[in-house]
């Protein structure tokens, strides 16, 4: 699978400015489908660590190091039980109790650890310090987990796990019993989910949360995107991809729209305004492994249409953007909200898009009967009443979160009825529900280049995570790049101090008491 007579280029040029490669790490192993590399950036009071899962290990490195010897080293490689496992997914999020880093498993297992006491234990020690371990020797659900989160604006006391099988699970580590919420010595706990969600019969590639917490979007393994409300289970919306199974999602991040990526090799921008896929982007060559927002890229007053780009079969040289505003296919400028989305393929090359909407202008009635909008023109904004990032997320939080917990349990009653399941999960239906978009047909497709196709890796590449100053890039063999953005943007993202809290302080200890509320569960 490597393509060793193939350059990759050590910086690109984007419109606010170059990346160059800072630190590279180089290839650990051999290409293997099933054990991608995944990257995660977590932020200590010690520091800011890059995350990743290599084989049967998780390395935490220095963020500015991640060339250098390990901060540590965790090995996953026997279960409890004996089998056999590997880290295939993981998170973090900052938690009051310390418990902060969520690690998924090959087995289905899914285990909390505290990043803090790994990264203060001795550089020689490999083994997991303290630890929560859920779904223990799979006795939830056997299949290998695709992705964890946090679910936002819990404090970490709520997260997601989705597995291959299809369900997504919602646990609580406010339901484990223990003296003064400190769980240390709680090492072999098998606790029950609070709330489970048949999304897809024929299973998922991958799962994301909206910002704000209230959705969550898988990718099916039956070639549909859907949307469901995390605490009632119910299937908002949905898209059918071009071709094949979308085997990546995300939100953007003000939660208006979710970017798909798969095996059409295509990138789908989804509006949940607009209910329908407002973009399609072209770049890739092969399978997309990874999508991700830069959320520090998101400009207001730009272009209608979307940045004009170098040609997709460009082998990663950089672009000249003068040329590119003058290019057959830009448009003129106008008010609006650009977003910058890059993704990584099997191609083993990183793609970058600008995304430009018009201002906001209410949306048409009864859209969600009326099916997608065909009209390949430029696209349709969602209506916010508040610039990016601040409007719907913080609303949604005020008035769901502190009653999301007693949703989540509720739905679980629902989930095991017929008619739940069949409401959750239109798979094995040969028609498609109301809910969930068809594939738009070729012609009325809205295509944009990506401005920057790069190649980044010499085996496929299979992850991309975006920063203030630095953009990361993973891949299969265990190569990790950091990216230096030569122009450094602010710590946080724009307008991320109205984001990062629900809008009443008192929302977090709300759904902290509906959680202490709730049952325990017998072990």
């Amino acid at each position: 699978m490597a393509h060793q007579g193939r350059v990759i280029k050590r910086t690109f040029k984007t419109p606010e400015g170059r990346f160059q490669i800072h630190s590279e790490r180089p290839n650990a192993c051999n290409f293997n489908k099933e054990k991608p590399t995944r990257l995660t950036l977590a932020k200590l009071n010690t520091g800011t660590f890059v995350v990743f899962n290599l084989q049967e290990y998780i390395y935490i490195c220095s963020y500015a190091n991640t060339d250098k010897v390990p901060q540590c080293l965790i090995n996953f490689n026997l279960a409890p039980s004996g089998s056999v496992m590997h880290p295939t997914c993981h998170a973090h999020s900052p938690a009051r109790d310390g418990f902060d880093l969520l690690v998924g498993l090959s087995t289905g297992d899914v285990v909390v650890a505290s990043l803090q006491a790994q990264v203060a234990a001795p550089q020689t020690n490999t083994k997991l310090v303290s630890q929560l371990h859920f779904n223990l020797e799979s006795s939830v659900d056997a299949t290998r987990a695709v992705g964890v989160e946090w679910v936002p604006h819990t404090n970490g006391d709520l997260f997601v796990a989705a597995h291959m099988s299809g369900s997504v699970y919602t646990y609580s580590k406010g339901s484990v019993s223990g003296t003064g919420g400190h769980f240390s010595a709680r090492t072999n706990g098998n606790l029950a989910p609070v709330s489970t969600l048949n999304a897809c019969q024929k299973g998922l590639n991958a799962m994301a949360l909206s910002p704000d917490g209230s959705r969550i979007a898988t990718a099916g393994r039956d070639s549909v995107v859907r949307v469901h409300d995390l605490g009632t289970g119910a299937l908002l919306t949905g898209f059918r991809t071009y071709y094949g199974n979308p085997l990546c999602c995300t939100w953007s991040p003000d939660g208006q729209y979710v970017a798909a990526g798969g095996e059409d090799d295509l990138v789908a921008v989804f509006g949940m305004e607009e209910l329908r896929v407002v973009a399609w982007g072209e770049g890739h060559g092969s399978w997309v492994s990874a999508v991700s927002f830069d959320p520090w890229v998101v400009r207001q007053g730009e272009g209608e249409g979307e940045a004009a780009a170098a040609p997709s079969g460009s082998d990663g040289g950089d672009v000249d953007m003068e040329a590119e505003s003058a290019s057959e296919g830009a448009k003129p400028a106008s008010t609006g909200t650009c977003y910058r989305l890059g993704s990584v393929g099997q191609d083993c090359q990183l793609c970058l898009w600008d995304l430009a909407v018009p201002a906001p202008r209410h949306r048409l009635a009864h859209a969600s009967s009326a099916g997608p909008d065909l009209n390949p023109r430029a696209l349709r904004p969602p209506a916010r009443q508040e610039p990016a990032r601040r409007g719907r997320d913080s609303s949604a939080v005020k008035d769901g979160s502190p009653k999301l917990l007693a949703k989540l349990s509720s739905s679980l009653h629902r989930d095991s009825s017929p008619s739940a399941h069949h409401r959750s999960d239109s798979s094995s239906s040969s028609c498609l529900p109301p809910e969930v978009v068809p594939t738009t047909p070729r012609k009325y497709m809205h295509f944009i280049q990506a401005f920057a196709a790069i190649r980044c890796a010499t085996e496929p590449a299979s992850d991309l995570v975006f920063s203030h100053d630095a953009l990361f890039t993973a891949c299969h063999g265990g190569s990790v790049k950091a990216w230096e953005r030569l122009r450094h943007l602010p710590p946080s993202p724009p307008d991320e101090a109205q984001r990062a809290e629900p809008s009443t302080a008192s929302a977090p200890q709300k759904i902290q008491e509906s959680a202490r509320r709730a049952p325990d569960v017998d072990l």
